[in-house]
């Protein structure tokens, strides 16, 4: 009886000791991952910025942007209809109804989020507002392949 409760014991602590780590492991991958998205982020929304501030003259320039930051960059106006496809038009004039979309334009804050397209795989967005004065007259949509 006592080998019995010995080996239940020692079997006990080594799933405790299998399971601790292996849950060690995952949050490690998750923080990981998190950090990397976070980074990745933080890099797009400095290009968004940046293409923000650009002059209405000086638009010419969002494709080399958008190849220097390695991203797709739209530029909706205040109702978030794409006016400028940095990958040529291919989204001109439709209406994007991202929930960052509306998260920009109606608090004139960054935004970003992740979404699964069935095609493409993993793409990370982030919005920028375009500010006249304290108005909200347009943003910059970027998006990343993660």
């Amino acid at each position: 009886m006592m080998r019995s409760l010995r080996g239940k014991l020692v079997l006990s602590l080594a799933l405790t000791v299998v399971l601790t780590a292996v849950s060690l492991i995952a949050l490690s991958l998750y923080i990981y991952q998190e950090n990397s998205l976070h980074e990745r982020a933080i890099r797009l929304l400095a290009w968004g910025q940046v293409v923000g501030d650009l002059g209405r003259e000086a638009r010419s320039e969002l494709v080399e942007f958008s190849e220097r930051s390695d991203a797709r960059i739209l530029l909706l106006d205040r109702e978030g209809r794409v006016n400028t496809d940095s990958s040529g038009g291919g989204f001109t004039g439709q209406l994007f109804q991202h929930r960052e979309v509306k998260t920009t334009l109606t608090t004139g804050k960054t935004a970003q989020g992740v979404s699964k397209l069935p095609e493409d795989g993993w793409v990370m967005y982030v919005t920028v507002p375009v500010m006249t004065g304290k108005e909200v007259t347009g943003l910059v949509f970027l998006s990343h392949d993660i």
